[in-house]
Protein backbone atom coordinates (compact mmCIF):
# COMPACT_ATOMS: atom_id res chain seq x y z
CA UNK A 1 0.00 0.00 0.00
CA UNK A 2 2.39 2.78 0.99
CA UNK A 3 4.80 1.77 -2.15
CA UNK A 4 1.38 2.16 -4.28
CA UNK A 5 1.10 5.70 -2.54
CA UNK A 6 4.74 6.71 -3.15
CA UNK A 7 3.89 6.62 -6.44
CA UNK A 8 1.61 9.27 -6.42
CA UNK A 9 2.31 11.40 -3.86
CA UNK A 10 6.03 12.36 -3.45
CA UNK A 11 7.75 11.97 0.50
CA UNK A 12 7.32 15.37 1.68
CA UNK A 13 3.55 15.04 1.26
CA UNK A 14 4.15 11.76 2.97
CA UNK A 15 5.68 12.89 6.33
CA UNK A 16 3.28 15.60 6.14
CA UNK A 17 0.30 13.16 6.11
CA UNK A 18 2.06 11.22 9.16
CA UNK A 19 2.11 13.84 11.51
CA UNK A 20 -2.03 13.88 11.12
CA UNK A 21 -4.92 12.24 12.90
CA UNK A 22 -6.23 9.39 10.96
CA UNK A 23 -9.31 9.95 10.24
CA UNK A 24 -7.78 13.28 8.31
CA UNK A 25 -4.72 11.71 6.77
CA UNK A 26 -7.28 8.81 5.13
CA UNK A 27 -9.16 11.39 3.38
CA UNK A 28 -6.34 13.47 2.55
CA UNK A 29 -4.78 10.39 0.90
CA UNK A 30 -7.45 9.81 -1.25
CA UNK A 31 -7.83 13.24 -2.08
CA UNK A 32 -4.12 13.50 -2.81
CA UNK A 33 -4.15 10.75 -5.54
CA UNK A 34 -7.53 12.59 -7.39
CA UNK A 35 -5.94 15.79 -7.14
CA UNK A 36 -1.85 15.23 -7.51
CA UNK A 37 -2.20 13.94 -11.59
CA UNK A 38 -4.49 16.96 -12.30
CA UNK A 39 -2.98 19.74 -11.11
CA UNK A 40 0.65 21.56 -11.82
CA UNK A 41 1.77 21.41 -7.79
CA UNK A 42 -0.21 20.02 -5.79
CA UNK A 43 1.45 20.41 -2.02
CA UNK A 44 0.67 19.86 1.72
CA UNK A 45 2.14 21.45 4.72
CA UNK A 46 1.58 22.10 8.00
CA UNK A 47 1.13 25.83 9.17
CA UNK A 48 3.10 26.49 11.59
CA UNK A 49 1.03 29.53 13.25
CA UNK A 50 -2.25 27.51 13.02
CA UNK A 51 -0.65 24.11 13.54
CA UNK A 52 -3.59 23.01 11.31
CA UNK A 53 -2.19 21.16 8.14
CA UNK A 54 -2.96 23.17 4.87
CA UNK A 55 -3.26 22.17 1.09
CA UNK A 56 -1.99 23.97 -1.86
CA UNK A 57 -2.58 23.85 -5.25
CA UNK A 58 -0.99 26.06 -7.96
CA UNK A 59 -1.65 25.96 -11.36
CA UNK A 60 -2.29 28.83 -13.74
CA UNK A 61 -5.18 26.97 -15.76
CA UNK A 62 -7.44 26.44 -12.65
CA UNK A 63 -9.31 30.05 -12.99
CA UNK A 64 -7.67 33.07 -14.45
CA UNK A 65 -6.34 35.77 -11.97
CA UNK A 66 -6.27 33.32 -9.02
CA UNK A 67 -3.68 30.24 -9.36
CA UNK A 68 -2.88 29.47 -5.49
CA UNK A 69 -5.66 27.65 -3.58
CA UNK A 70 -5.25 27.10 0.26
CA UNK A 71 -7.18 24.62 1.72
CA UNK A 72 -7.02 25.38 5.64
CA UNK A 73 -7.73 21.70 6.85
CA UNK A 74 -9.60 22.38 10.59
CA UNK A 75 -8.93 19.07 12.97
CA UNK A 76 -12.40 18.38 12.58
CA UNK A 77 -12.10 17.77 8.75
CA UNK A 78 -14.18 16.06 6.55
CA UNK A 79 -17.08 16.77 9.16
CA UNK A 80 -15.95 20.37 9.31
CA UNK A 81 -15.25 22.65 5.49
CA UNK A 82 -11.81 23.84 5.22
CA UNK A 83 -11.26 27.43 5.00
CA UNK A 84 -10.36 28.35 1.41
CA UNK A 85 -8.42 30.94 0.19
CA UNK A 86 -7.59 31.71 -3.56
CA UNK A 87 -4.14 33.53 -3.39
CA UNK A 88 -4.37 36.06 -0.58
CA UNK A 89 -8.27 36.42 -0.56
CA UNK A 90 -10.85 34.30 1.37
CA UNK A 91 -13.13 32.64 -1.19
CA UNK A 92 -16.16 33.14 0.28
CA UNK A 93 -15.78 37.34 0.38
CA UNK A 94 -15.13 37.10 -3.47
CA UNK A 95 -18.66 35.98 -3.55
CA UNK A 96 -20.45 38.85 -2.14
CA UNK A 97 -21.69 41.69 -4.33
CA UNK A 98 -22.01 45.17 -3.01
CA UNK A 99 -25.41 46.57 -4.07
CA UNK A 100 -28.89 45.29 -4.38
CA UNK A 101 -29.02 45.11 -7.85
CA UNK A 102 -25.62 42.48 -8.33
CA UNK A 103 -28.14 40.43 -6.06
CA UNK A 104 -31.41 41.27 -7.67
CA UNK A 105 -29.58 39.92 -10.82
CA UNK A 106 -28.00 36.86 -9.16
CA UNK A 107 -31.45 35.86 -8.68
CA UNK A 108 -32.68 36.25 -11.62
CA UNK A 109 -29.41 34.56 -13.44
CA UNK A 110 -29.19 31.09 -10.65
CA UNK A 111 -32.57 31.82 -8.28
CA UNK A 112 -30.02 31.80 -5.50
CA UNK A 113 -30.20 34.77 -2.78
CA UNK A 114 -27.07 34.57 -1.67
CA UNK A 115 -23.60 32.33 -3.46
CA UNK A 116 -22.45 32.37 0.08
CA UNK A 117 -25.01 30.73 1.89
CA UNK A 118 -25.66 28.01 -0.91
CA UNK A 119 -21.84 27.39 -0.56
CA UNK A 120 -20.67 23.75 -0.03
CA UNK A 121 -18.57 25.40 2.22
CA UNK A 122 -21.30 26.74 4.49
CA UNK A 123 -21.68 24.97 7.72
CA UNK A 124 -25.23 24.34 6.58
CA UNK A 125 -24.48 23.05 3.38
CA UNK A 126 -21.25 21.29 4.26
CA UNK A 127 -21.39 17.50 4.65
CA UNK A 128 -18.55 14.76 4.97
CA UNK A 129 -18.76 13.70 1.56
CA UNK A 130 -17.82 16.73 0.02
CA UNK A 131 -14.44 16.44 -1.62
CA UNK A 132 -11.97 19.16 -2.41
CA UNK A 133 -12.34 18.44 -6.24
CA UNK A 134 -16.11 19.40 -5.69
CA UNK A 135 -15.12 22.74 -4.05
CA UNK A 136 -12.68 23.17 -6.74
CA UNK A 137 -15.98 23.01 -9.41
CA UNK A 138 -18.23 24.88 -7.30
CA UNK A 139 -15.21 27.83 -7.32
CA UNK A 140 -15.01 28.13 -10.73
CA UNK A 141 -18.83 28.03 -11.24
CA UNK A 142 -18.98 30.61 -8.74
CA UNK A 143 -16.48 32.89 -9.69
CA UNK A 144 -18.00 33.03 -12.94
CA UNK A 145 -21.35 33.88 -12.09
CA UNK A 146 -19.71 36.73 -9.92
CA UNK A 147 -17.49 37.95 -12.47
CA UNK A 148 -20.82 38.02 -15.51
CA UNK A 149 -22.71 39.72 -12.94
CA UNK A 150 -19.94 42.40 -12.63
CA UNK A 151 -19.59 42.56 -16.34
CA UNK A 152 -22.99 43.39 -16.67
CA UNK A 153 -22.76 46.45 -14.03
CA UNK A 154 -19.51 47.63 -15.41
CA UNK A 155 -20.59 47.99 -18.90
CA UNK A 156 -24.37 48.63 -17.66
CA UNK A 157 -22.11 52.19 -15.96
CA UNK A 158 -19.89 52.49 -19.11
CA UNK A 159 -22.88 52.81 -21.47
CA UNK A 160 -24.58 55.18 -18.83
CA UNK A 161 -21.01 57.31 -18.62
CA UNK A 162 -20.72 57.36 -22.31
CA UNK A 163 -24.34 58.89 -23.06
CA UNK A 164 -23.97 61.41 -20.40
CA UNK A 165 -20.74 62.24 -22.21
CA UNK A 166 -22.04 62.04 -25.41
CA UNK A 167 -25.44 64.44 -23.76
CA UNK A 168 -22.66 66.98 -22.56
CA UNK A 169 -21.03 67.29 -25.76
CA UNK A 170 -24.43 67.95 -27.64
CA UNK A 171 -25.60 70.69 -25.39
Amino acid sequence: MIERMTEIIDSNILLTLNQLHNVIRRRLTAELKILIPMYTHVYLEIDNNLELPVLVIQDNNIIPHYNRFKFIIPPEYPFKPPIVKLDSNNYINLLKFNNREELEMLKQLTNKDCLCCNSCLNREQWGPSVTINFIINEIKENLNIVKHIKNIFSNNNQIVNDDEKNLTKQV
